[in-house]
Order: structure tokens, then sequence, then C-alpha cells
């Protein structure tokens, strides 16, 4: 905008900006912009949420830039962005002429966002948008990145990711229409706000509904601001939908939701309405609001993080209300700016770039790092796109049902593998920027030796999880220390359907599987028979729920021994010995095959593999049993050293070392020394082989 077309506009824009929040404190302060609908539920989170940020920081005593402390000065600045992009423009010239703001954070309708982010980067003012999802604002930065690189998107994910999350949702709706209300053809009506965010979603959902076995009903396209949509309304009713797909950001989605109730429209919605994330949506809608679902960042008691719940309490004491995806303002000053000014020691708005744009770190809402294009390019966007490292054979239920199933489901990227070379992976993890990592015991040992593992930034990955075999805790503890993640452990079997127990994301227990997911029910009886035993004490898994098997095929003898019934309830027994702590986290001790009985004691395999796996030159370990008609069984250890040890460690060494570490009747009687052990097909040590081998030899 030019400097000379100001006229009437200036008069309107001046009402607009104002200084608010926190007082000034002379020329050591930093001056952060909040621009915004502020008279909207969109500008009240913008402001809520910068608030909160420069509150935490200032009572600190600022941000430290350089050898001094620097405290934030919040400027409101009102774009009136729903019924004007002149207006939000005005808005957004007066914070970089008048109040001469070091940066801004907000910004919502993408039509203004797109003003705005033109005049921040004529004066190079970093400027993080929380609220516009257009993906044309990054690729922008892409195009000409010297231009506009001082843009970045702090919230949300763009429209492509978006729509993807929604669909997620429409498929899910659309099979509770078709199975519990006997609808064979769900028609959905697709109802967007004339809005230049909502046209690529628009486009995706016109294409991919039919793909879901679904009818487009129609499209129609009321005003953003529109408080009367009752033709819209009387036409989808005539269309004879099933489902409304909504797009709504802006006021819209109030009366729509009220005259859908008044009207008795049938039909689900589902989609995006920004109004309906507020706790007072029941009451706007006069409590006609029915039969909306909607999607937030944030939700009471729900926790992406560590740092999610106390912000969510925080703000709900503040404000009264659970804060809306707007209110990541907070984020991205107390998470994002501040960090990268005080890494950088400066406001200079091109260092800051170049920190802000490899930083990867938590907000309350999840992880932020910015991805580039397929070129290679900065598009300062966090593109939503998580990518799985499927390296686990997908014809075990493992690598099927968690991997390959879980990651189609969620429309995840997969990059497969047809052999799981370890230079491969950690190529790849670094190549596609991978985001969920699958592993089994084994090669997370290998992996926390290894020399190269250390050029994967591993703190950038979701989820680092594993299963199929018993994850010992020198491997956990080495991986922690080595890597700065933790193991997320999970236990299934191809009989529950892969999964039955998973660890909590916010408080898993080291050595624990977790607890049953969803729907599941476990216990632990006596393995010899039926009687559940108290917390604390070993016995059988048993699992019961809706992913139990059914049977083994054409095998009934089997499926007899399999399932039981206790006190009119089916249960699958495992086979694996447990105990439960007084949590309710379950703990793994063995396979009850595996279980080795020696002079009456009973010695589980585990124990003495965790020994071994603690000595400094063992690379590997598997402990059996074999048949002695002195004791009942023997303990045979198969050990693979580290290669600078081989030929140096003797098995007298490991005895002794054995000796030294565990009960006298658990000590291993053989020290048998491999080059490697004998593995199943998800990389697990196979005991059955090892077993097999000494009773043949």
């Amino acid at each position: 905008m030019k400097k000379g077309a100001w006229g009437w506009g200036i008069t309107v824009a001046v009402c607009l900006v104002v200084a608010g929040g926190l007082p000034a404190w002379g020329a050591d302060v930093i001056k952060i912009g909040v621009i915004g609908p502020m008279n909207f539920v969109q500008g009240k989170g913008h402001w809520a949420g910068a608030t909160m940020a420069a509150e935490e920081i200032n009572a600190k005593g600022g941000i430290q830039v350089g050898n001094k402390k620097m405290k934030v000065e919040l400027v409101k600045a009102d774009s009136n962005e729903f019924l004007s992009v002149t207006d939000a423009t005005n808005a957004m010239e007066l914070l970089l002429t008048q109040h001469k703001v070091d940066f801004i954070v907000g910004g919502f309708r993408t039509e203004a966002v797109l003003a705005m982010q033109d005049l921040a980067m004529d004066y190079k003012k970093i400027f993080i948008g929380c609220g516009a999802a257009h993906p044309e604002l990054c690729t922008r930065v892409a195009k000409d990145y010297n231009r506009y690189k001082y843009f970045f998107r702090g919230t949300p994910f763009n429209s492509e990711f978006l729509v993807k999350t929604c669909f997620i949702h429409m498929a899910t709706v659309g099979e509770l229409l078709k199975k519990e209300v006997n609808i064979p053809k769900v028609r959905v009506a697709i109802v967007a706000e004339k809005a230049v965010w909502a046209d690529p979603m628009i486009a995706a959902a016109e294409k991919v509904i039919p793909q879901m076995g679904m009818e487009v009903a129609g499209v129609w396209r009321p005003s953003p601001v529109a408080t009367d949509v009752t033709a819209e309304l009387s036409a989808i009713q005539r269309s004879e939908a099933h489902m409304i797909f909504t797009a709504f950001s802006s006021s819209v989605g109030i009366p729509f939701a009220r005259q859908a109730g008044e009207l008795k429209v049938p039909a689900a919605q589902v989609g995006i309405n920004v109004g309906a994330q507020k706790d007072g949506f029941w009451e706007a809608t006069r409590g006609m609001g029915n039969y909306v679902a909607t999607m937030n960042t944030y939700a009471r008691g729900v926790e992406v993080n560590h740092l999610t719940r106390p912000f969510v309490d925080k703000y709900i004491e503040r404000f009264g209300e659970v804060p809306t995806y707007t209110a990541d303002t907070y984020a991205a000053i107390i998470y994002g700016l501040a960090p990268a000014i005080e890494q950088a020691g400066t406001l200079d708005a091109d260092k800051l770039v170049s920190i802000m744009e490899t930083r990867e770190y938590d907000v309350p809402s999840g992880k932020v790092g910015y991805l580039k294009d397929a070129e290679g390019r900065h598009l300062h966007d966090g593109e939503g796109r998580e990518v799985t490292l499927a390296f686990l054979p997908l014809f075990h239920i493992y690598g099927q049902v968690v991997v390959m199933l879980g990651s189609l489901v969620q429309g995840l990227t997969m990059v497969l593998f047809t052999t799981p070379d370890m230079e491969d992976i950690l190529d790849a993890a670094e190549r596609y920027q991978a985001s969920a990592f699958y592993g089994v015991p084994t090669l997370l040992e290998y992996l926390k030796e290894y020399e190269k593992t250390d050029r994967v930034n591993w703190k950038r990955f979701k989820l680092i999880a594993c299963g199929a075999d018993t994850l010992h805790r020198s491997t956990i503890e080495g991986w922690e220390r080595r890597t700065g993640t933790r193991i997320m452990e999970g236990y299934g079997m191809t009989e529950t359907t892969a999964v039955s127990h998973g660890s909590p994301y916010q408080r898993p227990k080291t050595g624990s599987f977790g607890v049953p997911i969803p729907n599941v029910r476990a216990a632990i009886i006596d393995p010899e028979g039926v009687d559940f035993v108290p917390p604390g004490e070993v016995g059988e898994l048993i699992v019961s729920g809706p992913n139990i098997m059914q049977g083994y095929w054409m095998r009934p003898q089997e499926t007899k021994e399999a399932l039981v019934e206790i006190d009119g309830m089916r249960w699958l027994r495992t086979g694996d010995l447990v105990t439960m702590d007084e949590e309710g986290y379950f703990h793994f001790f063995d396979r009850k095959r595996d279980l080795i009985k020696y002079k009456g004691y009973s010695v589980f395999a585990r124990h003495v593999e965790e020994v071994l796996y603690k000595h400094p030159q063992i690379k590997a370990a598997g402990v059996v049993g074999l048949p002695d008609p002195k004791v009942g069984q023997i303990i045979k250890a198969y050990v693979v050293l580290q290669s600078e040890a081989r030929g140096k460690v003797s098995e007298e060494e490991i005895i002794e070392y054995c000796k030294q570490n565990l009960t006298h009747y658990k000590v291993p009687k053989i020290i048998e020394f491999r080059g490697e052990l004998p593995k199943t097909d998800v990389g697990k040590v196979s005991r059955r082989e090892l077993r097999e081998e000494a009773e043949e030899a």
C-alpha cells in the first residue's frame, strides 16, 4: 500500500490500532504487533495467547538479547479483515510505520493475510501467521525467498492437510450412518464460506467423496459473515443430503448450526467450524447446535505433549474457556521468537530467519519443524506431513497392521524398504524427514551402538516405538543416552489383531509395555489354571475384546487350548508371563514356553539375557533351557561378542560375570560364542531355533 494513498482509510485504522496489554518500558522493549479480527473469536484468541506469552516472559525479566534483558510490549491491531481487506492492510501499515513494531503475529483471513504479508515483507519484519491456511502464503517463500523469507506459518497446517484430517472424520461419520442408520449411499453437501482458503478444500472434497463410496449432493458458498443461511439450508434439505461437510472459519458457522437445528435438517455436520470450537457454542446456537462435529487444536483433558495441559489449564483459568487454535500466538512468541532471539543475541530479522527455519521444538499443540518443498526450497510451513519408515516385513502382523494399515488409515507417507539395511534406514530418516519409527529390540540395540546413528536428529521423531520381542533395559537406557529420546513399548500378537497394549504417550514407564488399549480387557491368571492372581505376582496374561481372534483355522484343539471362558467372559491365553503393577501397567517377564526349570526353580530366560546385555563386550545374547535328567533343565547362553572382544573374552569370564550379577541357580552352565544368532522374520532372536539346534546336538 502506498503511503500517500491513506486518505479516509487511515482515520478508520487509527481507531483500530492501539498499544495494549502491557505498558512500555522505554527503549529496551521488544514490540510485537498482534493483528487479527479482534471483535471475533479468532482475533480474541490471537490477543489472549499473545498476552499470556508476554506476561510469562516479562515475569521472568524479559528476553535475553545479548548482554541485556528486554521486556515485551504488545500492540493490538484490529484488522477487521472479515469485512474489509483494506482495513486489514491499514492496520498492518500502522503497526509498521506508527508503532514501529519489531515482529508481527496473527492474521486470519487468507485474502487479508496475503496483503498484510506483502507489507511486512516490504519492511523486512518477521510475520508469524496464526490462522490463515492457504498454501500460497508459504509457496511464496519458496518461489521468492529473498522477499518472503520473513514469513512463517505458525498455525494451522495448510489447506491440503486440513482437508485430509476432515476426510478421516467424514469417513468415520459416513460408516456410522451406513451401519447405524442403514443408509446404503450417503449423500454429502459441501458448504464452504466464500474465502480463498476453502477453495482447495472444495476441489479435494468433490474428488475424494465419490472415492469414499459417497455422493456429492451439491456445493454451497455462503458469505463468511452471513447471519441468515436459510436459503442454503433449504436447498440442502431438498438435495436429501445425509451429511454436510463444512468449511467455516468465520462467524457464519454459528447461524448455520443454529438454523439447521431450527429447520430440523436431517444431516450430520462434519468438517471445520471454528465457531463451534468455543465453549459458548451451545448457548450461541440457542441449544440448536446438535449433530455438529468439528475439530480444534485444544480440548480439555487431551494432551499432545508435556506442554499441552499446562497451557490449556492456565488459559482456562485466565480466560474462562478452552483456547482456539489462533491462541497459538502464545507458542509463536514464547517458543518460536523468544528462543531464536536469545540464540541470535539480536533482533536482526535476517539473522533470526536462518535460525528459525532450521529449529525444531515442541509447542503445546505438537512439534514445529519447517519443511522444504520437493526442490529443496524453504517453505516456512509446517506441512503436517507425517512419514513412517516401513522396514518391517509387511506379511508380519506388526508390519502389516501397525505400520502399513495404521499409516494408510491416517493418510501418512510410508517409505518402503526391501531389506532393513541400516545405512538405508538412516539415509531415509533424514531425506524424508521421518516422524515415526517402528522397530524391534535387536535393531534398536544395533542402532544404539552404530557409529553413524548420530547423523539422524532423533528428537524430531514424534514416535519411536518397539514391539515383537523383549526390550532389554540396557537397550532402553543406552538409547536414551545416545539419542535423547524415549522408546515407547507396546504389546500384541497375531491373535489380538496386532495390538492389545500400548504405553501412554505422556506417562510411559521404563520396562513396561503399557496398559490395555480402549475396549480391551486384560488380566493375569495362574499359568497352570484359571485363577486370577493379584497385582505384583507373575502369571499368564489373558486378554478379551473385539480384536481377539475367533480361533485357529481348521485347528480346533489349539483353539480350545487358547480360548477359555472365565466367569462368562471369553479370554485369550497369550502364553506370556507378565505382572501388573499397582497403577495397571503391565511388565513382560517371558514366554511360558521359554521358562526354564532348574532344580525346581523357575528361571526366566529374559532375566539372564538382561544381565548378559549389560556386559560391555556383549552385543547380543539368547538363553535357553536344555533337558537334563538330574536337574530338569540346564541353562545355556548363546553370546555374540563385540567385534573388538572376539578371541579376547573367554567362556569362563562370562560365567564369572554372571556369578557376580545373578542368583546362583540362574547362572548359565554353558556359554557358546556365535558370530550371529538366528532371528525371526521381524528380527528378534529365535530361541526356538537355538533350542532345537542344542537338542539336536
